[in-house]
């Protein structure tokens, strides 16, 4: 997925979200999930991810945009491994806080 596309479905995505928070949650998204072949967003009662996926990966952003966090979800599909990174959004840099 080339990163016009993925800014596009983020657009949709970060829509409910303030401005500063948003872009920071667009911008960590971008970053993270440059080598996803694919991204949709998936959505229940609870909450609204967006899930990038490529042969080896699976990545799932949770963020709604008004916590302190934006958390991503790494599923090693060959493994059957999972990892959660967590993303300061209170400051410019995102940096990762885990």
């Amino acid at each position: 997925m080339n990163r016009s596309e993925l800014s596009i479905l983020l657009d949709e995505f970060t829509a409910g979200m303030t401005s500063i928070r948003g872009r920071r949650v667009k911008r960590l998204i971008l970053r993270e999930y440059d080598e996803m072949d694919t991204a949709t967003i998936r959505a229940d009662a609870n909450y609204q991810a967006i899930v990038g996926e490529n042969v080896l990966f699976e990545k799932i952003c949770k963020s709604d945009g008004k916590g302190k966090y934006a958390i991503i979800e790494i599923v090693n599909k060959k493994l059957k491994t999972k990892e959660q990174h967590k993303y300061d959004l209170l400051h410019d840099s995102l940096k990762r806080i885990d």
